[in-house]
């Protein structure tokens, strides 16, 4: 029987069932579900099969969410704890004589959107 090497997923969980309730997670023919961590995203398919090459059906990497790069405040400027990245925690300044209107911090989300409204010195 063909055998596939175990997987591993940075910041992912990776869910095996072997064919007919087989005892083997990494014989020919198992199914491997891949989900990522919270924060991540999978790039690559969700579901793994064992083939006969003894290779997975698919490479995968979670990767680290994204959002949008920020507009740079007329006046202003803001500055990031991880840049762009999921949890990142980014600040807004204004330059002297104008004041800070909006959110003074925002935060990269899960859903790759920022927290808060953009802000903006007036």
């Amino acid at each position: 029987t063909p055998w596939c090497s175990p997987i591993k997923v940075k910041y992912g969980d990776v869910y095996c069932r072997a064919p007919q309730g087989g005892y083997y997670k990494t014989a020919l023919g198992t199914r491997c579900d891949i989900r990522c961590q919270k924060g991540y995203e999978l790039h690559g398919s969700s579901q793994l099969i064992c083939q006969s090459n003894k290779r997975w059906s698919d490479k995968v990497i979670c990767k680290q969410k994204r959002c949008p790069t920020l507009a740079m405040p007329a006046n202003g400027g803001f500055k990031c704890v991880d840049g762009a990245y999921f949890n990142s925690r980014c600040e807004y300044y204004c330059s002297p004589g104008y004041t800070l209107k909006g959110e003074r911090t925002v935060t990269c989300m899960d859903n790759k959107a920022w927290s808060g409204r953009p802000a903006s010195c007036v």
